[in-house]
């Protein structure tokens, strides 16, 4: 029994690929996305050469700074770290261009950060880059479902569907044959460019790893996930239409709300449904008038300085205003990034009712990318911070002459012993493997199996209810 529905199964697979790959639809779509695929991909290695300079040119200037530094000038004054660049950005750049990508820390915390900016003319900033993923969620999602969208209701208008099922073929493999060769029609122009591009990479003397041909892989079955949810999609809006017209007018409107709506519009939506409490100029002023309470309640001894005189008594009263201040600056801006970031992921929590964000979300997690990005380093940075001061202080302990008063805004209450080549700490990026990427996207990949699962029973459901005369 199985055997045979296996034979049927297969043989009306054959069909429907032989009428589609002759396609006219087929072929011109196929066109399509190469030329995208390549203009783009071309574009990338541009610009991806520029990038890795500016990075390169960026670390240099910042190692060799720190040469005939101090322990405590180390330690206080605010460096900046720049996430580095990825590879994986063709692939999904995950809105890093509006991510913070510079931090700014020392011994006592985390400072602040900011986004950095890699055009020299800043009018020139856009903050929409070619990527795989944009050409899927944009451009391949869009000729999925014209693929799908007349499988049933085009077959009625010109009575073949009719002509079909005077044969015993269960509607089900009918509608599964037709499913899995619309996938297959997506799934080999998607790898067709996926594959050229990756010969352009290799032809430009990019430097690949196996990582990134993983990365490319594991992209290549989450974009088929992605499609086959539009296909089932297209499927259901052919089986509840009487003419093709409308089944096309319902994967158009799908398509708006998935890919241009509800991921447009998430901004508006964030500020109307969970608005900030205050705004950065009102927690400047905030810690600003904290810290001159501070000064205002401090004995006036503390206020001034001898740096001659490391051991001056006041300047211990001095070192502890000024840790102060700094804790109160530094609560305050936490708190506020704190409310921030649970706005954006509030928001992004609400958005998941797209399958586009859902698949944005996805790839963050594979690519171990954008916000994912953003918080793992903000995480271990923090941590980080805790560390570096744990040796600032280890540090100043051992020298006798120092007063062991680390302040953080001056130099001489701490040790001036100068910095030796390998002594120091430095803040390196934490790797997170594939096998932890995978388990992280996991609750991604189920939601859009789910969607997928739900659309295609209800087209299952449809066709044993289509009506086609």
């Amino acid at each position: 029994m199985i055997s045979d529905k296996l034979m049927i199964l297969n043989i009306l697979l054959k069909q429907e690929w032989k009428k589609n790959r002759r396609s006219l639809r087929f072929r011109l779509s196929w066109l399509l996305m190469l030329c995208v695929f390549i203009c783009g991909t071309i574009a990338f290695v541009h610009q991806w050469h520029n990038t890795e300079t500016e990075y390169e040119e960026y670390r240099k200037e910042n190692d060799d700074e720190y040469h005939g530094w101090t322990v405590t000038a180390y330690a206080i004054i605010t460096q900046e770290y720049l996430l580095q660049p990825r590879l994986s950005s063709l692939i999904d750049p995950c809105s890093e261009q509006q991510l913070p990508s510079i931090f700014t820390y020392n011994a006592f915390g985390i400072h602040n950060f900011r986004t950095a900016f890699s055009v020299k003319n800043p009018l020139m900033q856009h903050n929409v880059s070619f990527s795989w993923s944009f050409v899927v969620t944009t451009l391949l999602t869009f000729i999925t479902l014209l693929f799908s969208f007349n499988a049933f209701s085009g077959e009625k208008e010109t009575h073949t569907l009719g002509f079909l099922l005077t044969y015993p073929v269960p509607r089900f493999l009918l509608l599964l044959s037709k499913y899995i060769c619309i996938v297959m029609q997506s799934g080999i122009i998607l790898l067709s460019g996926i594959g050229t591009g990756i010969l352009i990479l290799l032809l430009s003397g990019i430097e690949m790893n196996i990582q990134f041909m993983i990365l490319c892989g594991g992209f290549f079955l989450s974009s088929l996930l992605l499609l086959s949810l539009f296909a089932a999609f297209g499927l259901f809006a052919s089986t509840i239409s009487n003419h093709p017209r409308n089944s096309l007018l319902l994967c158009v409107i799908f398509w708006l709300l998935c890919v241009i709506v509800i991921p447009g519009s998430q901004l508006s939506m964030a500020r109307y449904l969970f608005p900030l409490s205050t705004t950065m100029e009102k927690v400047q002023q905030d810690y600003q008038q904290q810290q001159r309470q501070i000064i205002d309640h401090a004995p006036a001894s503390a206020l001034g300085n001898r740096e001659d005189e490391p051991f001056y008594p006041p300047h211990e009263m001095r070192a502890d205003i000024m840790r102060r201040m700094l804790k109160v600056k530094l609560d305050k801006l936490n708190e506020y990034y704190q409310a921030g970031q649970q706005q954006y992921e509030r928001t992004n929590q609400l958005s998941m009712c797209s399958p586009v964000i859902v698949f944005n979300r996805l790839n963050e997690y594979w690519l171990d990318s954008g916000y994912v990005r953003f918080r793992k380093n903000q995480k271990a940075l923090n941590d980080f911070c805790t560390h570096f001061m744990e040796w600032f202080k280890e540090e100043d302990a051992k020298d006798p002459q120092s007063p062991h008063w680390l302040n953080p805004q001056e130099r001489y209450s701490s040790t001036q012993r100068t910095l030796t080549e390998t002594d120091y700490p430095v803040y390196k990026e934490p790797e997170v493997n594939i096998t932890n990427r995978l388990l992280s996207a996991l609750p991604a990949i189920f939601i859009l199996s789910g969607i997928t699962l739900f659309w295609f029973i209800l087209s299952i459901f449809s066709t044993h209810k289509y009506d086609v005369r």
